[in-house]
């Protein structure tokens, strides 16, 4: 699987100058993980609205090349469940972001994300403001957006017709590429949108490469959770080039 998905990204790789604060890296997920460095899995804390989630270590694994996501009830952290988040320790800049991700077969109620985030507790490069770009499973549908300066709203929707699949029922590709002026977002090495307006600038500082599975509050969004909720996401592979 690895292999023949890895394929699909050569054409889609975009020439880009080399500002990142760290290196390339192409991540299998293996249950052994030779660079324990890179990651760790948020423990102990909630997010706040429209997080209903406390993160915790146990609910992240690496197993036999497949990172889980799993997301289960539970009254811990004064939330009703318990998610997995998964983060880079160091900051990384312009580049293509890939992710060889399967979505969570429960729908309705939960997100599962991929993307880089930057906010208020990180404060790199002295600007504390909240600045990201991520893909996420919500309610049925792959969304793309990004925020610069705390200044969301440039969402863009693929459901299951666009997307000629169920991300549900298999791996796909889903990925960014970003640098001064542009992201593009891309799915299985297609270019789905091009965006070009009020980006983030790697001068304003990097961003940790972040994965995570969750329950949200905001129901006219991503829809009304079950009573009863226990799903996992799924990820092969994560792969950053700086060129």
């Amino acid at each position: 699987m690895k292999t023949t998905l890895f394929s699909l990204l050569i054409g889609a790789s975009i020439m880009m100058v080399s500002t990142s604060a760290n290196a390339d890296f192409y991540d299998e997920m293996s249950t052994n993980d030779p660079n324990v460095s890179r990651w760790w899995a948020a423990d102990g804390w909630s997010n706040g609205f429209p997080f209903d989630t406390c993160w915790k270590k146990t609910q992240f694994a690496r197993n036999n090349g497949i990172a889980t996501f799993g997301l289960v009830i539970s009254t811990s952290c004064n939330q009703s469940t318990l998610g997995a988040e998964y983060r880079t320790n160091g900051y990384y800049g312009y580049g293509t972001y890939s992710f060889s991700m399967k979505a969570p077969a429960q729908i309705s109620g939960v997100v599962m994300g991929a993307f880089l985030y930057r906010g208020a507790y990180d404060n790199n490069n002295g600007n504390p403001a909240h600045n990201e770009i991520v893909i996420e499973f919500v309610n049925g549908k792959v969304q793309f957006n990004y925020f610069h300066n705390n200044i969301g709203g440039h969402e863009y929707v693929l459901d299951v017709k666009k997307l000629g699949f169920d991300p549900r029922n298999g791996f796909h590709i889903y990925g960014f590429s970003w640098k001064s002026g542009s992201i593009q977002f891309l799915v299985d090495g297609v270019v789905k949108v091009n965006q070009t307006q009020d980006i983030p600038g790697f001068e304003e500082g990097g961003m940790k490469i972040m994965m995570n599975h969750w329950k949200c509050l905001q129901a006219r969004w991503c829809g009304v959770t079950p009573t009863t909720l226990n799903t996992t996401g799924f990820v092969d592979w994560v792969k950053y080039t700086s060129q």
